[in-house]
């Protein structure tokens, strides 16, 4: 999903942001307007920006058209693979780029916007940032994409598939693609997905919370060692554990308020599935158990600050027994 950022069109753009993929498909979908609306590739030149040099581009842009009265010159990477006094002197040198050409920049990688090349860009082209898309956006991509590729997906599964795997829409096409192949036609359910998709660790993360939040002790503590026999870092489970239970009594709290859950998604500014999830899990807290959950929770984060508790990358059994200890407490 690309934002603009600019106040003229001419024939000047740049593209960039985190959404690589879109930056990808939008550049392909430009050169193949090109090909087909000027009979060829005669009058396109792709450039690597990370070895052109300035004179290449700048030749580049001052050739004409070859029977045709435009040309289309692409630059990857340039404003992050070079250096500032490079990007300086192809900024000074583009005061006119020819009517007849359109010079268009993409990064795939995160370009410096203090330097001289982007300001310019930005001040005198079309600027594209490219963020990915999230919530609504992100369910409404995936049904999208998954039409695309012959397949059919629910919004409930969309948003499953999206919690499951997050928002990275190179891993997201990659596993749209073996949905749609195992399911043959069929509608893709949540099982499907189950079945097919690789966790993220921040997904696997998140079942170990919902099984803390839903009392499977047994399950939830069997997911923590799988997290750590992965590599993840058991500090940064711990404070996934908190998180979770400060949702757990925020969402309670907005309960009793009268919050439905809509407002709930809009007040805590969070992805539906996840709201849904922790909905189901706050009916089996009273206010009390969480308030000596949390209690605990805070006892350990303090000892484990001045150093009561002791967790090096070697030794991480005491922090461990302290939160399986916890996780046990709060299925009773």
């Amino acid at each position: 999903m690309a934002t603009e950022s600019s106040p003229q069109l001419g024939n000047l753009i740049l593209m960039h942001g985190e959404d690589t993929y879109s930056i990808s498909e939008k550049i392909s979908t430009w050169k193949d307007e090109f090909i087909k609306r000027y009979d060829g590739d005669t009058n396109l030149t792709e450039l690597d920006g990370d070895e052109v040099a300035v004179s290449e581009i700048i030749d580049a842009i001052s050739v004409l058209p070859f029977l045709s009265d435009k040309r289309l010159v692409i630059v990857k990477d340039f404003l992050s693979g070079q250096k500032a006094e490079i990007q300086k002197d192809l900024a000074d040198r583009l005061k006119d780029v020819p009517d007849t050409t359109v010079l268009v920049f993409y990064e795939m990688k995160k370009p410096d916007k203090r330097l001289s090349l982007f300001k310019h860009l930005s001040k005198t082209g079309k600027t594209y940032e490219f963020v990915p898309p999230q919530g609504a956006a992100l369910n409404q991509w995936i049904i999208d994409k998954t039409s695309k590729k012959g397949g059919t997906i629910g919004i409930m599964a969309a948003s499953y598939l999206a919690q499951h795997v997050g928002n990275d829409l190179w891993k997201l096409t990659s596993e749209i693609g073996k949905l749609v192949s195992y399911t043959a036609g069929r509608e893709i359910k949540s099982s499907d997905i189950d079945l097919l998709t690789r966790s993220s660790a921040e997904t696997n993360i998140f079942k170990l919370t919902d099984q803390i939040g839903n009392k499977r002790s047994h399950e939830a503590i069997k997911t923590l060692h799988s997290l750590l026999d992965s590599g993840d870092d058991l500090l940064h489970i711990f404070s996934m554990i908190v998180r979770q239970f400060r949702l757990i009594i925020q969402i309670k709290d907005l309960l009793r308020k009268g919050f439905q859950k809509q407002q709930i998604i809009d007040r805590l500014k969070l992805h539906p599935f996840v709201v849904t999830n922790t909905l189901n899990q706050v009916k089996n807290f009273e206010h009390e158990k969480l308030k000596d959950i949390y209690e605990q929770l805070l006892e350990i984060d303090t000892k484990f600050k001045t150093g009561k508790i002791h967790s090096s990358s070697n030794n991480q059994r005491h922090y461990l027994l302290q939160i399986e200890k916890l996780i046990v407490e709060a299925g009773s």
